[in-house]
């Protein structure tokens, strides 16, 4: 990249075992590897779209390519693909763990949940909610899915990593203007919470 980071650091915030999302394109060049990740991010929506409406078997009143096209066309998901962001597999974990809960799979729910802690801001009030309806197996499948993500993210980084990574995650909550990082601007619930209280704690 000819993009310059302040003190050569190439921002990386993802949890460790993300990376290995990554090592299959890594090969290719920045170009290559952008077009060929939002192929599979639009597939990724694409399908998550398409497990919901045969789940609800609404296919004969809706076409589903149309439907399709306009969820790819709604605003965050067109940014997240100008962004080349990993949401995409966040959403499509996030609809087979509905619908492994609609069908009273409540393990295998959990184990799709374990997944979306590649976007690990999205889950406390899902967690919390199982927490206090009691879906324990839910949350036994949860817990089982985080383990093998934790085990992988200590042989992808270490325990030196891993630690690093928690104290990135603490450094970056309080930086506004550092390393190209503005949450302020960002459209995400971390952005509004800045715009009310930055002043009073970042």
């Amino acid at each position: 990249s000819d993009v310059e980071f302040a003190g050569g650091l190439l921002l990386y915030a993802h949890p460790p075992f993300v990376s290995l999302l990554y090592v299959a394109i890594s090969w290719l060049s920045y170009t290559q590897a952008f077009l060929i990740w939002n192929l599979a991010s639009a597939a990724c929506f694409v399908a998550g779209l398409a497990k919901l409406v045969r789940y609800y078997r609404i296919e004969s009143s809706i076409d589903l390519e149309r439907l399709g096209l306009a969820g790819l066309m709604y605003l965050p998901v067109s940014a997240t693909l100008l962004q080349g962001q990993n949401t995409s597999i966040a959403f499509l974990c996030l609809a087979l763990a509905f619908l492994s809960f609609k069908r009273s799979n409540e393990f295998r729910a959990g184990l799709w949940l374990s997944l979306v802690l590649m976007k690990f801001q999205i889950l406390p009030v899902i967690i919390m909610t199982l927490l206090f309806k009691r879906r324990w197996r839910a949350l036994l499948g949860f817990l089982a899915g985080g383990s093998c993500l934790g085990v992988t993210s200590l042989l992808v980084v270490g325990q030196a990593g891993v630690l690093g990574y928690m104290d990135l995650l603490g450094q970056m909550s309080r930086w506004v203007g550092v390393y190209g990082v503005n949450p302020i601007g960002a459209n995400c619930l971390r952005g509004q919470m800045y715009l009310l209280f930055y002043n009073i704690s970042p």
